[in-house]
């Protein structure tokens, strides 16, 4: 199983080198980015119905207007998720425009909304945190190139997740990734020219 998960991700990443090459940007014009990586155009998401930490309704207007950096994960995670949230925070705390930072939990059977919240507001209190049904989840997951599956072969309980950041423009659209390792100074320095144009 997890050989598959490996080999789902290699695909994906052929896929998205493919897509890269010209500008991307609300203006045409593109900064030199090493860190944060922008496809070729924006891509448009299918509509989709989560539910945030405090029990509203979240769907693709709740991505319109600023820029989106999208992390996936669940709260028992024990060290990829806790650090990227954290890194998160240090990114967040040194952008210059606002900007929506949301957890989207891929363990809907354990994460309520009541546990989102309580793992989003550890980090900041500005941040969003989202679950839902598995369908709806992976319907925006797959339209972000960000797989996942739970195994529960043998009595376990693991699961696995994209640890890329996910950015979505203010239009709504899928703009870019960020893959690991996080550098957190140069990614919000790269962050804040991309926000700026």
């Amino acid at each position: 199983m997890q050989k598959l998960f490996i080999s789902l991700i290699g695909l994906i990443a052929i896929g998205s080198g493919i897509w890269l090459g010209a500008s991307y940007s609300t203006t045409g014009a593109r900064p030199e980015l090493t860190a944060v990586t922008l496809l070729s155009k924006g891509y448009r998401l299918p509509k989709f119905t989560l539910t945030d930490q405090n029990g509203h309704l979240f769907t693709n207007e709740d991505l319109n207007g600023q820029w989106t950096v999208v992390f996936t994960g669940f709260t028992r995670c024990g060290h990829v998720c806790p650090m990227t949230m954290g890194k998160l925070k240090l990114i967040y705390d040194q952008l210059e425009k606002p900007a929506n930072i949301v957890f989207l939990s891929v363990d809907p059977e354990r994460d309520s909304t009541e546990v989102v919240k309580s793992y989003v507001r550890g980090f900041d209190p500005d941040f969003v945190g989202i679950t839902g049904a598995a369908e709806e989840i992976t319907k925006l997951t797959t339209a972000l190139e960000a797989p996942w599956f739970i195994d529960k072969t043998d009595g376990k309980y693991m699961v696995d997740h994209s640890s890329d950041l996910i950015l979505i423009s203010p239009r709504g659209t899928y703009a870019g990734f960020i893959p690991q390792p996080l550098d957190t100074t140069l990614i919000a320095n790269e962050l804040n020219q991309l926000f700026s144009l």
